[in-house]
């Protein structure tokens, strides 16, 4: 996905950069200001890495691996309440 990093979608896409295509984390391309310049920006982003088919791939492998069940969400939760009741 393409977009603006806001609310969920700052927490759900992990931006591609060559950082988080090597670490395995990105899954779309986010840009900051709401404006067509970011926008563009972003979609040149994606463009140049969907020309390199290995890169591509690689970022589908990473957005299809991610787990967004609602079962995650309740255990990463639940990490963060036990770890805030033992400090």
């Amino acid at each position: 996905p393409i977009a603006q990093r806001t609310g969920g979608l700052a927490d759900s896409v992990t931006d591609c950069t060559p950082r988080t295509l090597a670490d395995g984390t990105a899954t779309g391309f986010l840009f900051d200001d709401a404006t067509p310049e970011a926008l563009f920006g972003a979609v040149a982003r994606a463009r140049d890495v969907w020309q390199n088919r290995t890169l591509w791939n690689r970022l589908q492998r990473n957005g299809m691996a991610r787990d967004f069940s609602w079962s995650a969400s309740a255990h990463r939760y639940l990490q963060l309440y036990r770890a805030l009741a033992s400090a």
